[in-house]
């Protein structure tokens, strides 16, 4: 910004001398100032946002983040977790099945009898129709379905942390990656001022260098430093472009189209003077606790492979002839 400050004074004692150059030598002040006008080198055509996007501020991105693949994801992995603690309660519970069977078609076997010297064949009996019912309750494998049931239990707790320390890492993620990108933005257009201001010098170091008040050493060393503006508009744009892009990679969404608007913070020793490191606060770290205690508790379930079960069952079953 101090450079740009520099150049616009510079170019505002320039423009005043040209004008007494211009009115000493006969030349209209305007006659070249408008042909070097449109002469000015543009800067070029921005990767990144671009001024006619709609705006978008660091609210938008919070509220979008919400709906990002990556928040979703937990939020699928905790809920499965939930359905798989429903399902280990399973153990606690009798078995049911229930079956039917149907005899379409059948050979039955023949049974010969002697009635009174005449002999006969008759079918034997077979169900056409059978329908079966039957039930079997553990009643004690050795606390291995309470062991799965605490299990399942810790793991939930650690799906659902792992989704709070998501949602809280990415929103602090959103934060940094919206200011970064703003800041390559505001680069950006001091960038592009500064290729202007050089632009403009250049055009008035050439007024000058024919008026007689200029050299072209004057001239060349204006082109260089434009030339180097150039190239850091150039870079601006490129890391401005890179910013919004690990910005729309973070929120699962395209928003190179779009103009960030806002400010940036002021970092103060205010913000860090009571920080203090809390593990409690750390929801990775109580997730992987968890989860640790979890499997923990599995393996102690399967250990139990041999201990005798007890279990009560029962079955009924109806056919016809």
């Amino acid at each position: 910004m101090s450079n740009l400050l520099r150049n616009s004074f510079a170019l505002l004692s320039l423009l005043v001398a040209a004008v007494q150059a211009g009115a000493q030598s006969g030349i209209p002040a305007n006659s070249q100032g408008q042909a070097s006008a449109a002469a000015a080198v543009t800067a070029p055509a921005p990767l990144g946002a671009t001024p006619g996007g709609s705006p978008f501020t660091l609210g938008d991105a919070l509220v979008q983040f919400d709906t990002s693949p990556k928040v979703e994801r937990a939020a699928s992995q905790a809920e499965e977790a939930s359905w798989k603690r429903v399902e280990s309660m399973s153990g606690f519970l009798p078995k049911i099945q229930a079956n039917a069977s149907r005899l379409l078609d059948a050979k039955l076997v023949l049974v010969d009898i002697n009635f009174n010297g005449v002999p006969a064949s008759i079918p034997q009996i077979i169900p056409t129709t059978t329908y079966g019912l039957g039930a079997d309750w553990t009643l004690f494998d050795g606390f291995a379905n309470i062991q799965r049931f605490e299990s399942a239990k810790s793991l939930e707790r650690a799906a659902e942390k792992d989704r709070d320390w998501v949602k809280f890492q990415g929103e602090r993620d959103v934060v940094l990656l919206f200011y970064r990108a703003l800041a390559a933005q505001t680069l950006k257009e001091v960038a592009e001022a500064n290729l202007k201001t050089l632009s403009d010098h250049l055009n008035d170091t050439r007024l000058f260098k024919k008026a007689g008040t200029g050299t072209k050493f004057d001239v060349l060393r204006v082109e260089v430093q434009e030339s180097e503006a150039q190239s850091e508009v150039l870079n601006q744009t490129d890391n401005m472009a890179v910013s919004m892009l690990r910005l729309g990679e973070q929120l699962g969404q395209d928003i190179t189209t779009r103009n960030l608007q806002g400010q940036l913070p002021v970092l103060g020793p205010e913000l860090v003077q009571n920080l203090k490191f809390d593990m409690s606060q750390r929801g990775d770290l109580e997730s992987a606790r968890e989860r640790v205690e979890g499997a923990e508790k599995n393996a102690s379930a399967a250990n139990n492979f041999w201990v005798p079960r007890v279990s009560l069952a029962c079955n009924y079953q109806q056919y016809n002839n």
